[in-house]
C-alpha cells in the first residue's frame, strides 16, 4: 500500500511539473465559503528579500487553537511562523497571527516514522475573532466510510507571484 501511494504521488508531481499544482477537480472557494481555515506561513529571506512562504493548511477549531496535519510540525523557530486567516488570496491576508506553541499527537506505530512522527498538529495561537469555527467530531473510523467530505488546501507549489486563493475538493461519493 505504501509503495503504491509513493507511485500515485511521483506520477502526480510528474504531471504537474509544467501546471501550477492545484487540487486536481478541485475548484476556487467562494468567498466565505471556509472562514475557519489559515495558511501557516513561514518567514523566508531569499536574495535580501523577505516574504511569507505557505507551509500547510490549518482550519482554527476556537479563538486560540488551529489543527493541521502532522507532517506540518518542524523543529524551527516558531517566531518566524504565523497564521493568515480570513478570506486570504496567496501572500495576501487582511489578518493574521502569531503561533504561541505546537502540540504534536503521535503516529501510530505502524506508519513509517521517516515519513511522520506525528498524526495531528494541534497550535496554540494570539486569539483570533471568527464568525464560525471549524468542528471536528469523535467518531469510528469505519462509520466514515463512503461519507462525503470537503478538503480545503493552499498549494505549497504555487509561485509566491502568483494569487491563487483557497480550493477545495469534494471527495467520496457515498457507497
Amino acid at each position: 500500500m505504501l509503495k503504491q501511494l509513493h507511485i500515485f504521488i511521483f506520477i502526480c508531481n510528474f504531471l504537474s511539473i509544467k501546471a501550477l499544482r492545484r487540487i486536481v477537480g478541485g475548484r476556487d472557494v467562494e468567498l466565505g465559503d471556509f472562514p475557519y481555515v489559515g495558511r501557516w506561513t513561514r518567514l523566508v529571506i531569499y536574495n535580501e528579500k523577505e516574504f511569507w512562504q505557505q507551509h500547510c493548511t490549518c482550519s482554527f477549531l476556537s479563538s486560540s487553537w488551529a489543527i493541521s496535519a502532522g507532517h506540518c510540525l518542524f523543529d524551527e523557530a516558531l517566531d518566524t511562523s504565523i497564521i493568515m486567516y480570513g478570506n486570504v488570496v496567496h501572500d495576501q491576508s487582511p489578518n493574521h497571527t502569531k503561533i504561541i506553541q505546537t502540540f504534536g499527537h503521535p503516529a501510530h506505530e505502524i506508519f513509517n516514522e521517516l515519513l511522520t512522527r506525528f498524526d495531528i498538529a494541534l497550535i496554540k495561537t494570539h486569539p483570533v475573532d471568527l464568525t464560525v469555527y471549524g468542528t471536528l467530531s469523535a467518531v469510528d473510523y469505519t462509520s466514515l466510510v463512503g461519507i462525503s467530505f470537503y478538503v480545503p488546501h493552499y498549494s505549497t507549489y504555487i509561485p509566491i507571484n502568483v494569487n491563487k486563493t483557497l480550493q477545495v475538493f469534494k471527495g467520496c461519493k457515498p457507497v
